[in-house]
């Protein structure tokens, strides 16, 4: 086999990415007072209408065709300075992938807040309420690049949809306040918040945050927080089907092997067991806002956050994950069986623009 380094720019121009993105919203807010408390019901919709075309890609079946016409006339020459192949051949081998996508949002809630009682430092505050919120999404795709001929996939409309009610409420609470006059503690401020989720796809959450404030003089003000979150997967996470997975073997760089690389099968697509990612969050850091230099002001924060199922894509690194292979260990398949490999170059969603 022979390899050429060849630069299709002569031939296809430089790779173009169109986009166009349309989207509205509608919102709206209705406000009431009850003496020292405050209402508001609250509502909006949104939807959203994304397209990318990528064109002057290089459709490597079609190429492959023409790298192997034994017509001359008609054959893709790699050879010599700039492009040296007939016009027909070159819109044969052009590419093209187009995607559209489609989103939809739409909330309502209502929420209260107001003084509770007074305490040495201030008032003590409490805002609660709930929430409900519909999602949908839906995308189509049209891939001209690995197939001889295009594949579409996808669907109209909005496939997929989930439901979230919620509930939340927030304590603050000024445990001490400058009128207090307490030399080392011109403000103490704690708050405490909880939300509940119900995800009509992934179940139930609950997650707590308390932070605390001290100010020991004015100006200087330390700060500490602790909290758990939760994120449920995207539909961009969760999408399965034809044409949102591929099968590819390919070259990675590979430090254990003898030549630098290896040749794997590469799955890529979506976990169709993907749940739920949850986080633990610590905070802590200080606002300094002198009175004796008015303008100056600064802050720093340090953080510290654990993840449980984290939600990531680990195909950015797919040529390189083997020099990674403690990181990655638990996506590797080292040594898979004969028949294994003969299921994956079977599989609908197989391609092999390497030769592999």
């Amino acid at each position: 086999p022979i390899s050429v380094g060849y630069d299709f720019r002569d031939d296809l121009g430089p790779n173009v990415n169109r986009s166009h993105v349309t989207n509205w919203t509608i919102a709206g807010a209705l406000e009431a007072h009850f003496g020292a408390w405050r209402g508001e019901a609250y509502g909006n919709q949104g939807v959203q209408h994304e397209e990318l075309l990528r064109d002057n890609l290089v459709n490597r079946a079609r190429l492959a065709q023409a790298l192997a016409d034994p017509d001359p006339a008609k054959a893709f020459n790699v050879f010599g300075d700039g492009s040296h192949t007939s016009a027909a051949t070159i819109a044969y081998v052009r590419g093209s992938s187009l995607t559209s996508a489609r989103s939809r949002q739409s909330t309502a809630g209502l929420k209260f807040d107001g003084p509770l009682l007074a305490l040495p430092g201030g008032a003590l505050t409490l805002a609660f309420g709930g929430e409900y919120r519909e999602e949908a999404y839906g995308s189509r795709s049209l891939a001209d690049e690995t197939t001889l001929a295009p594949v579409a996939s996808g669907d109209n409309g909005y496939p997929l949809a989930r439901n979230v009610i919620a509930g939340f409420a927030e304590l603050r609470a000024p445990l001490v306040g400058p009128e207090q006059d307490i030399a080392g503690m011109h403000r103490l401020d704690l708050s405490m918040a909880g939300r509940i989720e119900r995800y009509s796809d992934f179940g139930t959450t609950t997650n707590p945050k308390i932070g605390l404030t001290w100010e020991p003089v004015r100006g200087l003000a330390l700060r500490g927080s602790y909290g758990t979150s939760f994120r449920a997967p995207g539909f961009f996470d969760v999408r399965q089907g034809p044409g949102l997975s591929q099968v590819v073997p390919i070259p990675v760089t590979d430090p254990g092997s003898p030549s630098g690389s290896s040749n794997v099968i590469a799955l890529f697509g979506n976990d169709p067991g993907i749940g739920p990612e949850r986080a633990r969050t610590w905070t802590a850091g200080f606002d300094l806002k002198p009175s004796t230099m008015p303008g100056l002001s600064m802050s720093a924060t340090w953080f510290d956050i654990s993840y449980t199922d984290r939600i990531f894509n680990p195909a950015v690194d797919a040529f390189t994950f083997l020099a990674q292979r403690s990181r990655y260990e638990p996506l590797i398949t080292a040594n898979p069986s004969s028949a294994q490999v003969a299921s994956f170059y079977a599989s609908p969603d197989f391609s092999n623009p390497f030769g592999i």
